[in-house]
C-alpha cells in the first residue's frame, strides 16, 4: 500500500526546463512542481531568475508588440504600439485580435501615454463590444 502510495506522489511531480529571459545570463532553469505548485527551483543565479521561474510555470504573462492601421494620413498607414504592461499569456489572440478594429489618430508621438497604451484601450472596447456592455 505504501508503495502505491509513493508511486502515484512520484508521478504527480513535473520538471519544468525553462531558459530564464529575467536577465541576459540565460540560466538553465529547472522547476519541480506538484501539480500547479512549485516545489523546487533550481539553477537560477539571480532573484530575478527565480521570480521569472515561479511565475512562468504558475501564471505566464507577455507583451504584445504590434503595428495599428493609422486614419487620415497617407504618409504614415501604421503605427508601432505595444502593451504598457505584461498581460496573461491567454488573453494574447484577443488582444491582437481587438487590434483589427483599431485606427488611430495620426497626430501621435513617440513616447506619448496614448501610444503605449493603445491596445489595453483598444482590447477594452473591443471585449466590451463582444460582450454588449
Amino acid at each position: 500500500m505504501r508503495c502505491q502510495k509513493a508511486r502515484r506522489m512520484e508521478s504527480s511531480m513535473e520538471k519544468r526546463e525553462l531558459t530564464c529571459i529575467g536577465c541576459p545570463m540565460g540560466c538553465q532553469i529547472t522547476v519541480e512542481m506538484d501539480g500547479k505548485e512549485v516545489k523546487d527551483i533550481q539553477g537560477y543565479t539571480c532573484k530575478r531568475g527565480k521570480i521569472y521561474a515561479q511565475k512562468e510555470v504558475t501564471n505566464p504573462t507577455r507583451i504584445v508588440t504590434s503595428t495599428v492601421r493609422v486614419t487620415g494620413n497617407p504618409e504614415v498607414p501604421v503605427i508601432s504600439v505595444k502593451t504598457a504592461q505584461d498581460i496573461p499569456k491567454a488573453e494574447i489572440f484577443d488582444c491582437v485580435r481587438a487590434l483589427k478594429f483599431g485606427t488611430q489618430n495620426p497626430h501621435i508621438f513617440v513616447g506619448n501615454q496614448t501610444h503605449s497604451f493603445f491596445i489595453l484601450i483598444i482590447r477594452k472596447r473591443h471585449l466590451r463590444q463582444r460582450c454588449g456592455s
